[in-house]
């Protein structure tokens, strides 16, 4: 229960921050520590591809996601 609390107030705190979709989605994988093949299975998409749409977020909202998640689940 904890944990769902905390990934909805999360989700919410990314969506106000303008991260909606599947930008949210990685950004809530990104927060549990996911790692890549992971990531890809959750969005429906290869490995390989889940590398580029975590690096394309980093990227884009990477001062939001520092802020929100911190440094450690934007490590690797």
């Amino acid at each position: 229960y904890i944990e769902t609390e905390e990934s909805e107030s999360l989700a919410l705190a990314l969506s106000r921050a303008g991260l909606e979709g599947r930008d949210r989605t990685i950004a809530l994988c990104l927060s549990k520590g996911m790692n890549l093949k992971e990531t890809g299975k959750v969005l429906g998409v290869s490995e390989s591809r889940a590398c580029q749409l975590v690096q394309a977020i980093r990227e884009e909202h990477g001062e939001t996601l520092l802020r929100l998640l911190g440094r450690e689940s934007l490590a690797s």
